[in-house]
This record gives structure tokens, sequence and C-alpha cells, in this order.
């Protein structure tokens, strides 16, 4: 899946933590919390390739369906950040970080271009400011990071 990824910078060790798992088990759902280190680390490419392979196995797993929109989105791809943030809220209409971050996508658009969403515009991530919300870990993806910490221990 992302075990191609080369980088010339040491990598956090959570980011090492869940390629392991993932070399273990390519379907596994660790590709979401992965794909989020990486957005974190500033690995924004990374992220968006790692959420888009998991989401190829996964395709209506909704924690990887938001890493890829929140990757979009400190990317810059603002129209792709939409359509994938969107399609969360269909399925998990009380998503607080998709309907943030659409908040934010449509109101930034209008001010910058003086149009709506269908607009294609470019603006970086950086000109837009979102609260970080806690997020929510699902059930499956808790047992996936209970067996990671068990395996690291070890």
């Amino acid at each position: 899946m992302t075990s191609d990824i080369k980088t010339d910078i040491a990598l956090p060790p959570e980011i090492n933590k869940y390629l392991a798992i993932l070399s273990k088990d390519p379907g596994s759902m660790v590709f979401a919390p992965l794909a989020e280190a990486y957005r974190k680390a500033g690995m924004l490419d990374e992220a968006i390739a790692t959420a888009q392979d998991g989401l190829k196995l996964r395709p209506d797993y909704v924690s990887g369906m938001v890493a890829l929109g929140r990757a979009y989105f400190e990317k810059g791809l603002l129209a792709e950040a939409r359509e994938n943030l969107e399609k969360v809220l269909v399925i998990a209409p009380d998503n607080i970080i998709a309907a943030g971050i659409l908040e934010e996508i449509k109101s930034k658009w209008s001010v910058v271009s003086g149009q709506g969403p269908e607009a294609e515009i470019e603006v970086k991530a950086e000109d837009v400011r979102i609260e970080e919300k806690p997020e929510v870990v699902e059930e499956a993806e808790m047992e996936e990071l209970t067996e990671l910490e068990e395996i690291t221990e070890s």
C-alpha cells in the first residue's frame, strides 16, 4: 500500500507503528490513522496516497474518507476536499469534522472569489482556520490501536 513511500526525514514513531500493521495486514483500517499521522507531519502527498489506497479496499470507511478530505483541504485541493467530505455527510450526517471543514471551504470560496463553491480557485489551507474537534475513534479502529499497543510493547 504505502510501503513504497520514501523520505529523507525521520518518521514520527506513530507512522512507523501504523506502517508495521499495514505491512502485516494491507486491508487493515489503520490506513486512516496513518493518513492522519502523515497529514499532521506535513506529509500531505503521503496522506492522500495512503487514504486513497485504503479507500479502494474500504470505500465507505468514514474515518478514511475524513482523513482524505482533511489532507485534500490542507493541500489546498478544495474541490476534491468538498466532494469527499460531502460523501462523508451522506453516510454520517453528524460528522462534525466534515461539516466544519465544509463550512470553511464554502465561506472561504465565496469570500475569495465572490462566487459559489462551484468556482475553481486556489486557496491554501493556511488561509483558513478551523477549530480542531476531538476525533471519534470507531470501535474497530480502537481494537486495532489496542493490538498495535500490544505489538509495540512486546
